[in-house]
């Protein structure tokens, strides 16, 4: 398979990733809506907060990891296309992406404890601190990704995008620091707005690459072509 099409392949699932991170983001609005226009009665309001809730968003959260994971995959495969220069850069990306996936492990084992077990709200700020960790390092490899294509445009977007996302993840985290209810609310919409400006600015410019790279075709080296095979 040619290195530009695993790139391209690469970008379009970190593009349906990155839409259902949306999806799931916008999710318990629709229930909620559905819930109050449908009338829903007792048992079935019941079944839907047990299964039905809980099983959409497992669905949601999974499809969300692996589209991430083959994305990074793809682009991670067809990394010699601009050649060994933009492949050694990219170690970086593969370390930006360990300390997500730790931060983001324990941002999930923060949220299970503090979903099932009493008195440990002292875990809440770290909660939102794993949360923000695994946010600024999960950027900064779409960031390192999208901006060393050789497109034009795509270093400033992807920089616009990580610079939103890290100020809506701090504004979550800020959230958590023990401020009036009304305040740590108005912060928490802050931060969900710019987090939700962010995805939407990647999932897009994830698909204009994609269509930069058909248009512009790769100029693959030879050598890279062969390390690539």
């Amino acid at each position: 398979m040619r290195p530009r099409r695993l790139t391209e392949l690469g970008l379009l699932s970190l593009a349906a990733a990155i839409a259902l991170s949306l999806l799931a983001f916008v999710m318990p609005y629709i229930w909620s809506a559905a819930i109050v226009g449908a009338n829903v009665g007792q048992p079935l309001l019941n079944s839907l907060h047990t299964v039905w809730i809980p099983v959409s968003g497992w669905l949601l959260n999974s499809g969300i990891v692996v589209f991430g994971l083959l994305g990074f995959a793809f682009v991670w495969r067809g990394r010699w296309e601009f050649g060994p220069e933009n492949a050694s850069r990219m170690g970086l990306t593969l370390l930006a992406l360990v300390i997500a996936f730790a931060a983001y492990a324990a941002y999930a084992l923060t949220g299970g404890i503090l979903g099932y077990v009493s008195g440990v709200e002292f875990l809440r700020p770290w909660h939102a601190l794993f949360h923000f960790t695994g946010a600024v390092f999960l950027g900064f490899a779409l960031y390192w990704i999208l901006s060393n294509l050789p497109l034009h445009g795509s270093r400033p977007t992807a920089a616009v995008s990580y610079a939103l996302g890290v100020a809506g993840a701090a504004l979550l985290l800020f959230a958590t620091l023990g401020l009036r209810r009304a305040e740590a609310l108005g912060v928490q919409g802050a931060g969900v707005g710019l987090s939700l400006a962010s995805l939407v600015l990647w999932f897009v410019l994830c698909l204009w690459d994609v269509q930069g790279l058909r248009q512009r075709g790769t100029g693959l080296p030879a050598a890279a072509a062969t390390r690539s095979s």
